[in-house]
């Protein structure tokens, strides 16, 4: 088989790892027999933008511009560099028990906040957060995105690719790279990487991009030819278990043919050609292979694992695009089995907290795992997104808590059962009173997600969602002791994918 690298490219949140190249990693070790590595690059360009070393050099330009500031000004300048230069140290807050002392951690955050104030403000337009790297280029323009490949002032993967793991490649002689593509923000450190693995680095013969996003792209966008093909031999849509294993088999014998390939993207002769598309209809239950990534450079005090339970969801709401991007029916693993992998996860990295990242996170199957749990008496912590069913009760959250459950993430949407209805929620407005009431007096903070602004919502209806998680916030705080419960929303978008044809176009207000 090919030597084969996957890669987790820069543009994602440093806290925790990713689950798509352990579980790839896993299955095609132990199901395919093919050996793989796997580098989560993300965590290594945080750690290393937030270093001493570049932090300083950073001060070094900000002292060097001709900005003038008043005497008040340039004070206020000069601590803040001197707090972002003890960079290393809010890391090792950050990644050790001291983190669970309150004034330590707003230390180190205040740390965090400066040292991203002048990385900043020196960094010629780019814009860096702990949940996005923001080039000034357009990640949806085609156009914008070639242009920056090649722009070493303002595309930073440029520098930070070619200072360390180009090198990896070329001692290793890497034959295979597939690069994972799951937010827009990973874009451009992707195509960028690909470029210059094209460039400079002659023992890989094969690039491939894959992941959710890519997978929406390729499915929206690329009917023709594309410029991404200019440094990209194929896309992996889909779930990638099956196709990546059958493209490196191809690969593997020398075929140039690569129309045998399921689920392929792939470019010939000018044209994009799109392969068959299987539904895979096996959930893949190997323990995830976390070797290779950096699991120390994570910037959380303890090591949380992603696990999962199942794949896909067994709801269709008018507004997702997960149904689209991902392949197959909704299945799911049983829990005995689930359990089994936190065990193994535990002894193999010592992990006892854990994320999971089921779409939705079945309530009669969290409980579950609570039973399981329970009954090992294993000290365990974990949280999960589900939605509001009229199956959760009261005992159900105090079981789910004794077992570690620590945040339970829902899908609120809207608090107005119209808007509901029309969303496809199949949720009802009263589940979600009982459940959230029944789960903070069970002592787990709630998320609520939800949006505004859905075709045909009116003003009344968003503030009265609005009102009520603000209501939810104040009653988990006061009340029920529970300080940590917390909400997010995102004005809705119209995107391709989303099933919204379920809406007569004669409500939508444009």
């Amino acid at each position: 088989m090919p030597k084969t690298l996957l890669v987790f490219p820069p543009g994602w949140s440093p806290v925790g790892p990713y689950l798509a190249l352990p579980v790839l990693k896993s299955y095609l070790q132990e199901v395919e027999q093919y050996k793989v590595d796997i580098v989560d690059l993300n965590v290594e360009f945080y750690d290393d933008l937030l270093s001493f070393r570049h932090v300083e050099e950073c001060c070094k330009r900000y002292r060097e511009s001709k900005d003038s500031f008043s005497s008040n000004v340039q004070l206020t300048i000069e601590l803040i560099q001197k707090s972002a230069l003890n960079v290393d140290e809010a890391k090792v807050i950050f990644r050790s028990k001291r983190y669970f002392n309150l004034k330590e951690r707003q230390y180190a955050e205040n740390i965090f906040r400066n040292a991203l104030y002048i990385i900043n403000h020196v960094s010629y337009g780019v814009k860096y957060t702990f949940n996005s790297i923001d080039l000034p280029y357009d990640y949806y323009s085609t156009p914008e995105i070639m242009k920056s490949l090649a722009d070493t002032l303002h595309n930073p993967f440029i520098s930070f690719y070619e200072t360390a793991f180009l090198k990896r490649i070329q001692r290793e002689k890497i034959e295979f790279i597939g690069i994972s593509v799951s937010g827009c923000f990973q874009l451009i450190s992707a195509v960028t990487l690909a470029k210059l693995i094209k460039e400079e680095c002659p023992s890989v013969k094969h690039v491939s991009l894959g992941g959710n996003y890519i997978t929406r792209l390729a499915d929206d966008c690329m009917k023709e030819w594309h410029p991404f093909f200019e440094y990209i031999d194929s896309i992996m849509m889909y779930d990638g278990e099956e196709p990546l294993a059958r493209l490196l088999e191809a690969l593997d014998s020398g075929d140039d043919n690569l129309d045998c390939v399921p689920n392929l993207c792939h470019a010939k002769g000018g044209k994009i050609y799109k392969n068959h598309r299987i539904e895979q209809t096996f959930i893949n239950d190997t323990v995830p292979d976390f070797d290779g990534f950096a699991l120390s450079k994570y910037f959380m005090p303890e090591l949380i694992l992603p696990v999962y339970s199942s794949r896909q969801c067994f709801n269709h709401c008018a507004f997702c695009t997960i149904p689209g991007a991902t392949g197959g029916c909704y299945r799911k693993m049983p829990i005995s089995r689930v359990f089994e992998i936190m065990c193994r996860l535990n002894e193999k990295y010592g992990t006892r907290v854990f994320s999971f990242v089921d779409e939705t996170f079945e309530g009669k199957r969290m409980e579950q795992l609570a039973d399981e749990i329970n009954a090992s008496g294993k000290t365990f912590f974990w949280h999960g997104e589900t939605r509001f069913s009229p199956t959760l009760s009261t005992d159900v959250f105090n079981k789910i808590y004794q077992s570690g459950c620590r945040q339970i993430q829902f899908g609120l949407e809207s608090y107005n059962q119209r808007v509901l209805d029309l969303m496809k929620k199949n949720t009802r407005v009263d589940w979600i009173d009982r459940n959230i009431h029944d789960c903070l007096n069970a002592g787990i903070p709630v998320h609520l997600f939800f949006m505004i602004g859905f075709p045909t919502e009116t003003k009344e209806e968003a503030l009265n969602t609005l009102a009520y998680t603000e209501n939810v916030l104040n009653y988990s705080k006061q009340v029920c002791g529970v300080p940590y419960s917390t909400r997010g929303f995102t004005n809705f978008g119209l995107v391709r994918g989303r099933m919204f044809g379920i809406i007569p176009i004669s409500m939508v207000s444009l």
